[in-house]
């Protein structure tokens, strides 16, 4: 144990020696992966890494091809910091990530295929935005207007960025919610009623806004709307981090206490807390797929996803893996569901076709051996 703990600071020492995103961050590996999304064809992974091993000092975005199940070479992006969540706009092929500690936007061309670029094996200064606030994590699009909101982890604090012209990206505004308490721990645009929900760890009510544009695609005003209560008023449920889905008419927030998820069910032009679902653990990550009336749960501590049927608001199987899952997602395509292992530095590959006898268990494991 000793041992590892040295070999790990001699790594650090050396690397602030040297270029620190070169030789301290492993290119073409998993790097304690935090974030996972598929590409558009379903052929491909993208995996944002947060280099924990090194006190988050710089990190990497990776691309694995899902038919090889091999992380693909020499297609690392460099980082400047530990990253958050990952967005990607599908037709107009960009992918958006965040550097947490250094506040900044990366914008990445997905267009071709096993290939990111960037400008670089770091991205150059027309793929990367600089933010003026602090711990930016959460991110939700608008691709009708080529918008993308920002949640910062600290306080109730918001970004909206326009890449409109992916050449120039722009701050529209950035802006404290208003009476908001605690920080935020998810947000979720909403096409359906072209609103944007954010959650707090500290408080049991939805926040709602929209920002409304004038003629010149500026930001006017922040239109704010009535908060929406998670839970029923005979107990105090806080979201936990990372956790609000939407699916069709509902939105799903996952809840700390307990833990489970609230279901909240759109009347008219507002959504009403409906029913509440116990889970094995706080669901860190939750993500629904329509074409297959499915939502997943990541249940972080309890080591294991649970899956509902959305339409019945029921728990219909969990999957036990036995190792902390932060982050997942789904190929319709393949009938794969592909889980970030952040301590194994490892991508679980699980079974979902329904016909097969191993339907809800590991195939594969890609890792860095």
């Amino acid at each position: 144990m000793i041992k590892k703990y040295i070999a790990v600071l001699l790594v650090f020492i050396s690397s602030c020696a040297t270029d620190p995103l070169s030789e301290a961050t492993p290119k073409d590996e998993l790097n304690f992966p935090i974030s996972i999304e598929l590409s558009k064809d379903e052929n491909s992974l993208f995996v944002a890494n947060t280099n924990f091993d090194l006190h988050y000092q710089n990190a990497s975005l990776n691309l694995i091809d899902l038919d090889s199940k091999k992380i693909v070479e020499n297609t690392t992006i460099l980082t400047d910091s530990f990253l958050g969540d990952i967005a990607i706009d599908y037709d107009k092929n960009l992918l958006f990530t965040v550097s947490r500690e250094n506040s900044k936007l990366y914008m990445v061309d997905i267009s071709e295929s096993k290939k990111l670029k960037c400008g670089g094996e770091k991205c150059d200064e027309s793929h990367i935005l600089e933010l003026d606030i602090d711990a930016p994590n959460y991110l939700t699009l608008d691709t009708d207007k080529s918008i993308l909101y920002i949640g910062h982890r600290n306080d109730g604090m918001i970004s909206v960025v326009s890449y409109k012209d992916p050449l120039k990206l722009k701050i529209l505004k950035q802006f404290e919610i208003d009476k908001f308490l605690g920080d935020i721990s998810g947000l979720i645009y909403s096409k359906a009623d072209d609103k944007i929900y954010v959650t707090s760890n500290y408080s049991s009510f939805l926040h709602i806004f929209r920002p409304l544009f004038d003629y010149y695609g500026r930001i006017s005003k922040i239109e704010y709307f009535d908060k929406v209560r998670i839970s029923n008023r005979n107990i105090t449920i806080t979201p936990s981090s990372e956790s609000i889905a939407i699916y069709k008419d509902q939105i799903l927030v996952g809840t700390t206490a307990p833990t489970g998820i609230s279901i909240l069910s759109r009347y008219n032009d507002d959504y009403k807390f409906t029913k509440a679902l116990t889970t094995m653990g706080a669901p860190v990550k939750i993500k629904c797929i329509e074409e297959d009336n499915i939502c997943f749960l990541a249940l972080y501590d309890s080591k294991s996803i649970s899956i509902i049927d959305p339409e019945t608001q029921l728990v219909i199987d969990n999957i036990y893996l036995k190792k902390r899952v932060y982050d997942f997602t789904y190929s319709l395509k393949r009938k794969e569901l592909y889980a970030t292992l952040f301590l194994e530095n490892s991508v679980l590959v699980i079974d979902m076709d329904k016909e097969s006898p191993s339907y809800l268990k590991i195939k594969e494991v890609i890792s860095n051996e």
